[in-house]
């Protein structure tokens, strides 16, 4: 089981799904991983990942274009917890499409993770 992972944005073809990416091998350590939109994040969250680290959406970065994110995106911008999974979504830097910077704010993330090591029975 991989512990940082990351796949393709959903319009690339070799796309796998979460589980090809992880494999089947079990270990005590947490798993985080990079998936750079925040799409299926209920099938995610039915996976060993405890962590997943978004962007893409840029959250609009102007208005109207935020209404439209958020309501494509389940979570377009900050963060959600579903069953035992963690999301993080940002908007990240305020360049999209061509080179010029739009009226967003850039955003960069500070995330603090602590795990607590569950002891096994035996």
């Amino acid at each position: 089981m991989q512990n940082l992972a990351g796949r393709y944005d959903p319009h690339f073809r070799q796309r796998k799904t979460v589980n090809e990416i992880l494999g089947c091998d079990s270990l005590d350590l947490p798993v985080i991983l990079m998936d750079h939109r925040p799409t299926e994040l209920q099938e995610v969250s039915r996976t060993a990942v405890n962590v997943q680290f978004s962007g893409h959406t840029h959250n609009g970065q102007m208005f109207p274009i935020n209404l439209i994110t958020q309501s494509i995106y389940e979570l377009s911008w900050g963060y959600k917890k579903i069953r035992n999974t963690h999301f993080f979504v940002t908007r990240g830097l305020r360049l999209w499409g061509p080179p010029v910077k739009t009226a967003g704010k850039s955003e960069i993330m500070l995330v603090e993770i602590l795990f607590n090591k569950v002891e096994s029975d035996e």
